[in-house]
Formats: C-alpha cells, sequence, structure tokens
C-alpha cells in the first residue's frame, strides 16, 4: 500500500475472513494507522496487534454506522461482498 499520507488514524473493517485478516494485518502496519477496529472479526483477527473486534451484524447498516461512530473512525473498509449488497 505504500505510504499512505492523510491515513484515517482509525479504521474500520467489516469481515471477519481471511480476507479481512490479510487486510487487519497489512492495515495496522500502515505509517500513521493508530487502530482498526473489526466487525464483526474473529477470534484470529482480534489476535492481530493493534486491533479490536466488536461483535456486530455486518449486514445491518445502522449497526455498522454505530460501530464507526463508537468508534471514532475515519475509514470504512468493506471485506465480503455481502455488507455492499445489503
Amino acid at each position: 500500500m505504500g505510504d499512505l499520507a492523510g491515513t484515517p488514524r482509525r479504521i474500520l473493517l467489516v469481515g471477519g475472513g481471511g480476507r479481512e485478516h490479510a487486510l487487519a494485518v497489512r492495515l495496522t502496519g500502515e505509517p500513521g494507522v493508530a487502530a482498526v477496529v473489526a466487525l464483526p472479526g474473529s477470534d484470529a483477527i482480534g489476535g492481530v496487534a493493534g486491533v479490536s473486534v466488536v461483535r456486530g451484524d455486518p449486514l445491518d447498516a445502522s449497526a455498522v454506522v454505530a460501530a464507526a461512530r463508537a468508534a471514532g473512525v475515519g475509514l470504512a473498509v468493506i471485506g465480503p461482498e455481502a455488507p455492499l449488497a445489503a
């Protein structure tokens, strides 16, 4: 990804599979990223340093928005296709 100047300090990562685990590892290593919040995440994603997991339904847009607001994120990264379709 390179140097992401102006990167939001906190990122919401929606999803809980292998793709999202890889994204979590990569995002936490980027300069300027203070924390990644994963919804619904997984035990493996929660084990990545700098990642916290919040439970919720990724298909419920209001739950995703509420989690983003509560965590004070500046960017949401959606991994799976289903939340995008919903």
